[in-house]
């Protein structure tokens, strides 16, 4: 009897486990894909319509206003990665001679996983004679 009580309670935590993870996981994708979703005009007008509340005149009235704004705000959203994207370039020609090519591979993975890649690079250490860089060996 006592078997049988560790068991279903086992079981039971089990269970609790796996539903509590499922929730999570379906909860966090519905949190990135919202997020992701702000950066399009449309994902910016509905969620300013979700904030507003506006009736249909409302809405009417207002639609183009937040259609200007929102292609704006989403050139300006590109304009910023492009610009992270070549402040990071410019941060990775720095420190490239001071790095040896595992420490360059693992920076590179690491933008790549970001998003936010070195742009096109070659391979780490191609046409670069690691002899002659001021750091090699750090």
């Amino acid at each position: 009897m006592k078997t049988k009580s560790i068991i279903v309670l086992i079981a039971t935590l089990i269970i609790g486990f796996a539903i509590g993870f499922m929730t999570n996981s379906h909860l966090t994708k519905q949190r990135i894909q919202s997020f992701v979703k702000m950066g399009t005009s449309d994902g910016f007008k509905e969620r300013l319509y979700h904030i507003i509340k506006p009736d249909e005149i409302q809405r009417d009235e207002i639609d183009p206003i937040l259609e200007k704004y929102a292609g704006k705000i989403h050139e300006a959203v590109d304009g910023s990665r492009e610009k992270m994207k070549n402040i990071n370039e410019q941060m990775m020609q720095e420190l490239e001679p001071y790095l040896n090519d595992e420490q360059i591979k693992r920076m590179v993975k690491v933008q790549e996983r970001m998003g936010r890649g070195w742009g096109d690079r070659p391979p780490p250490g191609a046409g670069h004679n690691r002899s002659e860089r001021p750091g090699k060996g750090r």
